[in-house]
């Protein structure tokens, strides 16, 4: 299958200065996050309704007092599930040939090494360290996103630009050594692709380090992985329009799997199939209030949508 990075030119970048003080405000009033507010698009808002499509990237703040729902840890892991779970399809859809996941929260589990890495790139460059639970709020949207928030602010664009690329030399080295894959997951998968279904990765995480995971992950498995940089980030459209026609699958029949609201607004903005998947990183809420199509507990309930 011909590789469509080659036929795309990098993202161009975002204005720095502007998102830089996302988390220090977040951080003075966290019991803000969800008011919508006037916001440029670094700004990480929670977005209403889906559609129309907006580009504007949203936080996962929300988690970071309360922290998760009921029933997970900190990591994210699953929860463990009802002896007979019960997957809630909310609304009828065209037969699937095609499953697309979101990577962090969904396939793997990754908060611990994203949590080690940037504190690393800070402590590397004499900057204050976060918690876990802030790091979580800063993640969702994109490394550059995580970066600006993370470090002080006023910071001109050559110190950001260089903390940028430590984190993705350190995360490329190391960026494994505590994730892992979601309990079932990988079986699920096998499944999946044994019944035919095509199968790819569409996360905002930087392309690199898409690449890296999925190859060490799921190389058998997946078809074909995107991250941010070729492709706008999500909820853009784009990137998932593109995962689809590379996979040479109609875009009615691509079920998109996430944990978050931008991963139900990307799937409704492409006119893919939203699955909610409840043991990530976001809240209920999050999936409930975006138009899901299906929500499920465990990644098992993904094969009664393959029959």
């Amino acid at each position: 299958m011909a590789n469509p990075h080659d036929q795309l030119a990098p993202l161009e970048q975002t204005s720095l200065k502007g998102a830089r003080t996302n988390w220090h405000s977040l951080k003075q009033a966290n019991e803000h996050a969800r008011r919508p507010t006037p916001f440029s698009n670094e700004r990480p808002v929670p977005p209403s309704m889906p559609t129309p499509f907006r580009k504007t990237p949203t936080t996962r703040a929300s988690n970071a007092t309360g922290i998760l729902r009921g029933g997970q840890n900190l990591r994210g892991t699953a929860a463990p599930t009802r002896k007979d779970p019960t997957m809630e399809l909310l609304r009828t859809h065209e037969p699937l040939e095609a499953f697309v996941f979101d990577m962090d929260g969904t396939l793997l589990d990754s908060l611990p090494d994203l949590v080690d890495v940037t504190n690393e790139t800070l402590t590397h460059f004499g900057y204050p360290t976060h918690t876990t639970e802030e790091i979580l709020a800063m993640i969702g949207n994109g490394l550059r996103s995580l970066i600006l928030q993370a470090l002080p602010q006023d910071l001109n664009d050559n110190a950001t630009e260089a903390a940028l690329a430590w984190w993705k030399a350190r995360y490329d080295e190391v960026g494994n050594q505590k994730t892992t894959v979601y309990d079932g997951m990988l079986d699920t998968l096998a499944e999946l692709k044994a019944r035919g279904m095509k199968l790819a990765v569409l996360s905002n995480k930087y392309d690199g380090g898409v690449q890296i995971l999925t190859k060490h992950y799921f190389a058998d498995l997946m078809d074909f992985a995107l991250g941010d940089g070729p492709v706008p980030r999500k909820p853009d459209p784009k990137g998932l329009t593109l995962v689809a026609k590379t996979l040479d699958v109609p875009i009615e029949r691509v079920a998109y799997v996430g944990d978050s609201d931008v991963d139900m607004q990307v799937a409704n903005n492409a006119g893919a199939f939203p699955i909610g998947a409840k043991w990530g990183y976001q809240t209920l809420d999050h999936l409930t209030n975006n138009n899901p199509g299906a929500l499920i507990d465990a990644p098992a309930e993904l094969l009664k949508f393959a029959e």
